[in-house]
């Protein structure tokens, strides 16, 4: 979180830059008057043109709705919105709550909705406090504080959701300064309800103190909670090393955590193995390797440089989801992670380019551009192949596919921002992101494994193969329609 006068853009972008700089991948600035709603906007475009897209979240208390309402500008900018329903006014709460809510469902932001001592609805706390008197052996007052927290998170996300929001675009938080407390309010908050949690132990301290408590509390409830779901690939994912995000990873005290835990799994495979019968059949399959990720590719960025991809005049390239392209001059774009599609007449809402002939040679000529496209900052190929999706598939979905499949080469991948539709930028670009290996490269570059306890028959058994021939194990016939054929077992 900032510390500055919101109101003064230029040194809270100098100060969210710094902390972009250092590691945080998401930033809170308050939004309390309406000169820092007015602010906002230029905060995140000076950040854009210090190249920084760090996520802006605007913490709000007390007028919220009215400062959403009057500056519309700082709605559409933030990337989320932070409110404590019980800080939004008296008895008009819920109706200036639904009013954030309904700006939020405007802009298509999500909202983290917060509860702690100051903020909690008083009259659900004074009805929680009677019923708790009333009872034969009253609980401590603090413990039925802390269920009134539960409660009132609980309510209040049930109140967005019937006034629209996705349950998914709904975050909650319970602000509670014990380490035990937070622990329980929140296992509670896990076992009630679905929702995204964010922790928010307050008043940790600073120094080993807060990191020691936040820690705590961060380690008991991702088991606990299940907070954090991984797997070894994932996991790998996440952690390779020598990737631009891997700086200084070599002291941590988790750098052998990979290494850990596929000798945590072979040994479970081995206690599989031992329980096995004389006709038991163990495969052990991945569906894909893992590459390192260290630079990314905005290949809207080289479409637009090509003259493939127009903007609208005046257009914001920063925008996400290409919500600026001027589609009826443009003839190819990117979304997603792998593909690229053409601005097809008939296909697409504002389709540009004429099906057959055209497409075919438009096709072949970016294929032709892209093949071998070489990074200059790094003096390495970037991309080895582009396939065309026509000549690989088949079938009736085929129109479903993108019409290019980008193979990058190991350590290149699609950036984020060329993911989520955005034009501007470098065409290649470091990532700088924890998540720092990915597998949606050369598919040739990152092969699944297979492991099986018998022998079979497939020298290069496919992926696809997997599904019929346990059918044919289990005595099911594959259906002739099922892609893959089953290979033999040794039994």
């Amino acid at each position: 979180m900032t510390n500055t006068d919101t109101a003064d853009a230029a040194g809270t972008a100098a100060q969210i830059e710094s902390l972009a700089r250092a590691g945080s991948q998401i930033v809170r600035v308050t939004v309390n008057n309406e000169e820092s709603a007015a602010a906002v906007p230029a905060i995140v475009d000076r950040l854009e043109d210090m190249a920084v897209r760090v996520p802006i979240i605007g913490d709000f208390h007390y007028n919220g709705h009215l400062l959403l309402t009057r500056y519309p500008a700082c709605a559409r900018a933030l990337a989320k919105y932070r409110i404590n329903p019980g800080n939004v006014g008296g008895k008009r709460r819920d109706e200036n709550f639904r009013a954030i809510i309904e700006i939020a469902l405007v802009n298509d932001k999500p909202v983290r909705i917060g509860v702690n001592w100051g903020s909690l609805d008083q009259n659900l706390l004074t009805e929680m406090m009677d019923t708790n008197a009333s009872l034969p052996a009253p609980r401590d007052t603090r413990a039925v504080v802390l269920d009134a927290m539960v409660e009132s998170a609980l309510q209040s996300a049930a109140l967005a959701e019937a006034t629209g929001m996705s349950h998914d675009r709904i975050v909650l938080s319970a602000k509670v300064s014990g380490v035990q407390e937070l622990i329980a309010v929140y296992r509670e908050l896990a076992t009630r309800g679905d929702y995204a949690l964010h922790l928010g132990l307050t008043e940790a301290g600073i120094g080993s103190k807060g990191i020691v408590a936040s820690t705590a509390c961060t380690c008991c409830l991702r088991v606990a909670t299940r907070l954090v779901v991984s797997s070894p690939l994932r996991t790998t994912s996440a952690l390779v090393a020598g990737a631009p995000a891997a700086h200084g990873t070599k002291s941590s005290p988790h750098r052998d955590a990979v290494k850990q835990l596929y000798v945590h799994n072979d040994a479970l495979v081995g206690r599989v193995m031992a329980q096995l019968g004389d006709d038991d059949v163990l495969m052990v399959i991945s569906d894909h390797g893992f590459s390192s990720f260290r630079r990314g590719v905005n290949l809207n960025s080289w479409l637009r440089q090509q003259g493939y991809l127009v903007l609208k005049e005046g257009a914001d390239p920063g925008a996400e989801w290409l919500r600026d392209v001027d589609w009826p001059a443009t003839r190819a774009y990117c979304l997603g992670l792998t593909g690229m599609f053409l601005n097809i007449e008939g296909r697409e809402a504002s389709g540009s380019l004429p099906p057959g002939a055209e497409a075919t040679r438009l096709k072949a000529e970016i294929i032709g551009k892209l093949n071998g496209l070489r990074d200059a900052a790094r003096n390495e190929v970037g991309i080895r192949e582009v396939f065309d999706t026509s000549s690989l598939y088949a079938g009736p979905y085929l129109e479903n596919a993108p019409d290019l499949l980008i193979g990058y080469n190991a350590g290149y991948r699609t950036s984020w921002d060329c993911a989520t539709g955005v034009v501007d930028g470098p065409v290649f670009e470091d990532n700088v992101k924890a998540w720092s290996g990915d597998h949606c490269i050369d598919p040739r570059l990152v092969p699944g494994v297979f492991f099986c306890n018998r022998k079979i028959d497939a020298r290069d058994p496919s992926l696809i193969d997997i599904a019929p021939t346990a059918l044919r194990l289990f005595g099911v016939e594959p259906p002739s329609y099922m892609d893959g054929r089953p290979f033999a077992v040794a039994i």
